[in-house]
């Protein structure tokens, strides 16, 4: 989970990002001990540039409260209808909305997933 957490923050760095607006976190489903869950975010670039992401967790509850799973306690069999509920997930409004968001900036700034794998690297 630490090395997730720090490819994050890593990756919300390469941005240069000003500031982070959710925009919408949910639940894609519910199972019995865990829930797949979506944040909806935008990296505030500046200059009002804002670059949309699309993070998703598998998150626990335990004693009323939620955590987000690491991945040495996901299971097979939760990564696989994990994968499938996500899927299903791709047909929404929300999920929809953020792909235009992303086509939309990658047309408006050229080359810029390159500046950013090169900072990545």
């Amino acid at each position: 989970t630490q090395k997730e957490i720090d490819g994050t923050l890593k990756y919300i760095k390469a941005h240069d990002t000003k500031s982070i607006e959710i925009v919408k976190c949910d639940t894609i489903k519910k199972y019995e001990n865990y829930s797949l869950v979506y944040v909806y975010y935008e990296l505030n670039l500046g200059n009002k540039k804002a670059y949309p992401c699309l993070s998703t967790y598998i998150a626990g509850k335990k004693d009323g409260k939620y955590y987000v799973l690491s991945s040495k306690d996901i299971t097979p069999e939760m990564s696989k209808q994990a994968a499938s509920d996500y899927a299903s997930f791709m047909n929404t409004n929300v999920y929809k909305n953020y792909t235009k968001e992303y086509e939309v900036f990658i047309k408006k700034n050229p080359g810029y997933e390159d500046k950013i794998n090169s900072k990545l690297l």
